[in-house]
């Protein structure tokens, strides 16, 4: 787990999001369908436009398995309308939010809620208003996943919007993901120009956020980040070792850096490390990527591909091939029957 100082994840939300949140006269706004339904707020404009190209009903690819539901995309321009909800918010600069035949042209610290069904942008043209070449922004988005909430940071310049790794997380505690449909329910049940008890549920979502973030309660796409990770110099070097991958499991480990890190030449290092603990060091890390798997399998929604980016295999197959062998079945295999044993257990 990071220290505070270096967890990215949660200064965003300290610094950025909960201030703003917690800012006198919050601006809220609804996205809908088409433009002549919108209740617009005194800080949004809105520009007329409409999707040229012809939608199509279809499963959309995602990372994550409960997020492969029935949608509707314009794939020519770049629109997409999900069957879960959505909120965002700038938290720096002002941003354009495409949506069927309108955009909104949303300044900082305005929230806006995407219901299900609604057709919005898929986050690849930029979000950058037309006209200022120079100009950037930063958006907040968050939906719900499975049982968890998905959490993203983008940046946007006049070419291109980028989500950094260390932005794109899911938050683990179920509560969150309540917290969010909540919201979505007050918002959209409710006049927005009323929205007191939105901006409570606003505001009680974010400090569970703060509160995650500071415990570690989400896993970042592509490797789970230790960067707080020291080396004990009292401690035994192949200790030293194992711990340096049962952090760094996610990361491209190689004798190399391993020896470096606990200060043994490669050869003493393989030798003793196989002499120490009976295995060697590929096969140590093999276990303890395949262990993560198997847990990840069982407690997350992430799809196999993404998780097996996660432990550190690059290759798909390559993983399946591991898994198969020392669990005897493949991943999805694993995951059906481990929730299977789940169900069982509270039927009883």
């Amino acid at each position: 787990m990071s220290t505070i100082s270096e967890n990215k994840i949660y200064r965003v939300l300290t610094d950025k999001l909960e201030p703003l949140a917690n800012a006198s006269g919050l601006s809220w706004m609804v996205a809908t369908r088409h433009r002549h339904d919108l209740q617009l707020c005194d800080s949004v404009k809105v520009l007329r436009h409409k999707a040229a190209g012809k939608g199509i009903a279809k499963h959309w690819a995602s990372r994550y398995q409960k997020s492969n539901t029935m949608v509707r995309n314009w794939p020519e321009d770049h629109l997409i309308a999900a069957t879960h909800p959505k909120l965002l918010c700038v938290l720096e600069g002002a941003a354009d939010i495409r949506f069927y035949d309108y955009s909104l042209l949303v300044p900082k610290s305005t929230f806006v809620l995407v219901p299900s069904g609604v057709a919005n942008s898929d986050g690849i043209p930029s979000y950058i208003p037309k006209g200022d070449p120079d100009a950037s922004c930063e958006i907040c988005f968050m939906r719900p996943i499975g049982d968890e909430l998905h959490f993203w940071v983008t940046h946007s310049n006049n070419k291109r919007n980028t989500t950094w790794q260390w932005g794109n997380v899911l938050f683990l505690n179920q509560r969150l993901n309540l917290f969010l449909r909540l919201l979505s329910e007050e918002l959209l049940e409710t006049d927005v120009s009323d929205s007191t008890l939105a901006t409570h549920l606003l505001r009680l979502l974010i400090a569970g956020l703060r509160r995650e973030a500071e415990s570690g309660g989400y896993l970042v796409f592509g490797q789970e980040e230790h960067p707080s990770w020291k080396l004990q110099v009292a401690a035994n070097p192949i200790e030293q070792a194992q711990e340096y991958m049962d952090v760094h499991y996610g990361s491209s480990i190689t004798l190399e850096n391993l020896a470096y890190a606990v200060g043994m030449s490669r050869t003493s290092l393989a030798q003793r490390f196989k002499q120490q603990t009976g295995k060697t060091i590929v096969e140590y890390l093999t276990e303890r990527r395949l262990a993560k798997a198997c847990e990840l399998l069982g407690r997350s929604e992430w799809t196999v591909a993404a998780i097996s980016k996660m432990v550190g295999f690059h290759s798909q197959t390559y993983f399946h091939q591991l898994f198969r062998k020392h669990e005897g079945c493949t991943p999805q295999q694993y995951r059906d029957s481990y929730r299977k044993s789940n169900l069982e257990k509270c039927e009883r």
